[in-house]
């Protein structure tokens, strides 16, 4: 940028390169070979029915998932209260051999 001092050659130095390509002589093998490349191309096609099955797969994994958490939450819930309850009224007499010591 620092040749181009003012804007007058910089736009004089556009125009040539837009005019020199404008004289490049048509190539149909370069039209013909771009062309190709593009028609080889697939490009994947989506029907309705499959993007409507995979929102609803992926609505049921989600509501499984919820159920699941509640349900095992109410289960562990309802196991921890039930084994607190059986450890207060639990006889460990046995289970620590204290029975020795304990009148019967």
């Amino acid at each position: 940028m620092d040749d181009y001092r003012n804007t007058g050659e910089l736009d004089e130095l556009i125009e040539r390169v837009i005019k020199a390509e404008k004289e490049v002589p048509f190539d149909p093998a370069l039209s013909l070979s771009v062309m190709g490349g593009i028609s080889v191309r697939k490009v994947p096609v989506y029907y309705l029915y499959q993007k409507v099955i995979q929102n609803m797969a992926i609505a049921a994994c989600v509501l499984i998932a919820v159920f699941l958490g509640i349900y095992l939450g109410n289960l562990y819930s309802s196991y921890t209260v039930h084994a607190q309850q059986e450890s207060v009224s639990a006889n460990d007499a046995q289970l620590e051999k204290l029975n020795m010591f304990v009148a019967q």
